[in-house]
């Protein structure tokens, strides 16, 4: 919260942790050790708030064919079980909003997963900054996070408009618009017009491409859809956008060939 100029702890809603065994390949002993003793450590309180969990790193069932060893494979039985003890939910997913964990407009949570961020600040309207894997459990066990990011209003407003031009005719051309929108957007956050549909899966899509590209976006709008954007003026608080963008098939023909270096042929 220092670091970040938050001037307040506010409670939140919902957390998204991450609460994974340690890999041994690449780290020393005492690392290792160290951070088992920290997860047990965690371990030891109670959850303050619903609590989900990101992806595993060594599961029971194919701990062999993932790389991990023995030892990893025996601390994830270890793990599950104190983990349940203290209320987290084994979800083991990147997409919590798909089991069970989705908040809704305007309460504040504390996720990891960045493409999980950008679908609950956008697609169901809450308010998350982007954590790892110490400030989400530290809000797991506090119920409480720093306010900063894309939990104030003035943080959510979008800079970036692009006017989508051409008929997005399947899940992978919105993961190319959200792959487009990261490359040009330079941290703004982009609101979209011209779509006048968004299914969830698309919306997951964009969600999961926006914030991997060029550019660390935790979130967007489309003008007219998404909770925050009931129009293009409301997206964009009423001030104009600093940069606006066109997204026709042109566009979307270049951003294909940008996310792939296989040549025609292979």
């Amino acid at each position: 919260g220092e670091a970040m100029g938050a001037e307040w702890l506010v409670p939140v809603r919902s957390v998204h942790a991450i609460l994974r065994t340690p890999s041994s390949r690449g780290c020393s002993r005492r690392t290792v050790d160290e951070y088992i003793a920290e997860l047990r450590q965690v371990c030891s309180h109670r959850v303050k708030c619903l609590t989900t969990t990101q992806v595993a790193s060594a599961g029971s069932n194919y701990w062999r064919e993932s790389g991990a060893s023995q030892e990893e494979a025996s601390f994830e039985v270890e793990l599950r079980e104190l983990a349940r003890r203290a209320g987290f939910l084994l979800t083991r997913t990147c997409t919590p909003y798909l089991v069970g964990n989705a908040p809704l407009k305007g309460e504040i949570c504390a996720w990891t997963e960045s493409s999980a961020v950008v679908y609950a600040n956008s697609v169901l309207g809450a308010r998350t900054t982007r954590h790892g894997m110490e400030s989400s459990l530290a809000a797991a066990l506090l119920g409480l996070t720093p306010e900063f990011g894309e939990l104030l209003d003035e943080n959510r407003r979008a800079e970036l408009q692009i006017d989508v031009a051409v008929d997005l005719a399947s899940p992978a051309d919105y993961g190319a618009l959200g792959f487009y929108a990261s490359a040009v957007a330079e941290s703004r956050i982009p609101v979209f017009t011209g779509i006048e549909h968004l299914s969830a899966e698309e919306a997951k899509q964009i969600s999961a491409s926006l914030p991997y590209a060029e550019s660390a976006i935790s979130m967007f709008h489309v003008a007219g859809i998404t909770p925050e954007a009931p129009d293009l003026d409301t997206a964009c608080g009423r001030r104009p956008p600093q940069l606006r963008k066109r997204f026709a098939a042109s566009e979307l023909r270049e951003t294909y060939q940008a996310m792939t270096n296989l040549s025609k042929g292979d």
